[in-house]
C-alpha cells in the first residue's frame, strides 16, 4: 500500500466523520463539473483503448491530483487556515526552486540536458535529485510562484517585502538556467498581468528593462539561441526542437482522432503516442492530452471546468468591487488601497487571476490532466470566493 494513498485515505476518513459540518461545500459549479468529469471517466473507462492501464496505475495519479481540490474546499474554511495553506504552499515551492540552485552553485549540478540538434546537447537546470520535475516544470513553478510573492509579500510589511525582493533575482536566475521557452513565455504572461494592474507602470518598465539587460548580458550563447528560437528564427541552435514541438502537436491531434469519442484512457497519452505514432513522449499540450485520453466528451467537460474556475474568480472580484465601494463610503473617501478591509483577499485574488491566465496559455505547452496545479487553483478560488462572500454578506459583523 502506498503511503501517500494511505495518508489521503486517512484524511478522507476523518472528513467523513465531520460530514455534518461540511454541508454545502459541494454546491459550487467547480465541484459539480469536476464530479461530472470524474463520473464520466468511471463510465467511459471500459470503452477506452487501454482500460487496464488506467486501472493499473494511471488512476492513482489522477486521484492524487484531484484531492488538492476536494481537501482544499473541505478543510480550508477560515481566514487563518487560508493564510496558512497559501504560506505553506509558497514555502514548499520556494524550497523546490532554491534547492537545485544551491546544488548547482556548490556542486555544479544540472539535472537535465536538452538536444540542440546536429548531435549537440546542452545542460539545463532541473529539479533536485529527489524531486520529480524537469526543467520546464521547474520554470513553471517559478512562474506560478511569482504572483503570490508579488501580491502577498510584495504588498506586505518590511520583512515580507525584503523576502520578496531577495528572492526575485534568484528565481529569475533559475529560470534562465532552465532554458525553458515555455517557462519564459509563462513569466511574460505573469509580468503582463502585473503590469496592467499596477499603479507604478513607469517603475515596472524601468525595472523590466534593467532586468532584461542584465539577464541578456549574463546568458551564454546557447541560452540566448534557445530563447531566440521562440521567434521562429531558423539559424539558431534549438530551432529544430522548437519546430519539433509545434509539429508534435499535429501528431498528437492525429493520435487523439484515432479514438475521438471516449479516448484511449486516462493517463495513456504516452502509450497512445508509442502505439499509434511510434513515439514515446507524453503529450505536451493539456488540451490535446485531455482529448487523447478522454475523447471529445471529456475535453468539453474539462473546458467547462476551467470556465467554472474563471467564473468563480470573476464572481469573487465582483464581490470585492462592491465591498470596495462600500468601504470607500464608510471611510468617507479614504483610498481603498489604504484600508485593511479584505486586503489579503484582494491580493490573493489578483495572484490567482494572474496564475489562471498563465495556466491557460502554458497548458498549450505542458500536460496537466493528472497533475495538481489546476485542481489547487480551483480549490483556492472556491475557498477565496467563499471567504469573500461570508465577509461581504455580513457587513455589520465585518465592517464594525
Amino acid at each position: 500500500m502506498r503511503p501517500d494513498l494511505m495518508l489521503a485515505g486517512g484524511i478522507f476518513f476523518m472528513l467523513i466523520l465531520e460530514q455534518g459540518k461540511l454541508s454545502g461545500r459541494f454546491s459550487g459549479s467547480c465541484s459539480r463539473i469536476l464530479l461530472l468529469f470524474i463520473a464520466y471517466i468511471m463510465i467511459s473507462t471500459p470503452f477506452t483503448e487501454w482500460p487496464g492501464s488506467v486501472l493499473r496505475g494511471n488512476l492513482v495519479d489522477f486521484i492524487k491530483a484531484i484531492v488538492f481540490f476536494y481537501f482544499t474546499i473541505l478543510i480550508v474554511d477560515t481566514d487563518v487556515r487560508l493564510k496558512h495553506f497559501i504560506f505553506i504552499f509558497m514555502a514548499c515551492q520556494i524550497v523546490r526552486i532554491l534547492e537545485p540552485l544551491y546544488l548547482h552553485e556548490l556542486y555544479g549540478y544540472w539535472g537535465s540536458q536538452t538536444y540542440l540538434g546536429y548531435g549537440e546537447f546542452a545542460d539545463r537546470l532541473g529539479g533536485a535529485p529527489s524531486d520529480i520535475i524537469n526543467p520546464n516544470e521547474l520554470a513553471f513553478l517559478i512562474a506560478m510562484l511569482f504572483p503570490f510573492l508579488h501580491y502577498l509579500w510584495g504588498n506586505g510589511r518590511f520583512l515580507a517585502k525584503f523576502s520578496y525582493l531577495s528572492l526575485v533575482p534568484a528565481l529569475l536566475y533559475v529560470l534562465v538556467l532552465t532554458m525553458s521557452r515555455s517557462g519564459f513565455i509563462a513569466m511574460l504572461i505573469i509580468a503582463w498581468n502585473i503590469f496592467i494592474k499596477s499603479r507604478y507602470k513607469l517603475v515596472l518598465i524601468i525595472a523590466g528593462c534593467i532586468i532584461s539587460i542584465m539577464a541578456w548580458t549574463n546568458m551564454t550563447e546557447i541560452q540566448k539561441d534557445r530563447y531566440i528560437s521562440i521567434t521562429g528564427a531558423e539559424e539558431v541552435q534549438g530551432a529544430s526542437t522548437f519546430r519539433g514541438r509545434t509539429d508534435g502537436m499535429m501528431t498528437e491531434l492525429g493520435v487523439a482522432l484515432e479514438r475521438p469519442v471516449v479516448g484511449h484512457g486516462l493517463g495513456t497519452s504516452r502509450e497512445a503516442m508509442y502505439n499509434v505514432a511510434g513515439g514515446a513522449q507524453i503529450s505536451h499540450n493539456l488540451y490535446l492530452e485531455t482529448l487523447m485520453e478522454t475523447g471529445i466528451i471529456g475535453l468539453l467537460i474539462y473546458l467547462f471546468f476551467l470556465k467554472a474556475v474563471h467564473d468563480t474568480l470573476k464572481q469573487a472580484n465582483g464581490r470585492l468591487f462592491k465591498a470596495d465601494n462600500q468601504d470607500k463610503k464608510r471611510k468617507k473617501g479614504k483610498p481603498y488601497s489604504d484600508s485593511d478591509f479584505l486586503r489579503y483577499e484582494r491580493n490573493l485574488l489578483m495572484a490567482l487571476i494572474a496564475v489562471f491566465w498563465m495556466f491557460i496559455i502554458f497548458s498549450f505547452a505542458q500536460y496537466g490532466l493528472s497533475r495538481y496545479h489546476w485542481y489547487f487553483l480551483a480549490g483556492a478560488a472556491v475557498v477565496l470566493h467563499r471567504q469573500i462572500t461570508e465577509k461581504t454578506i455580513l457587513p455589520n459583523k465585518t465592517l464594525s
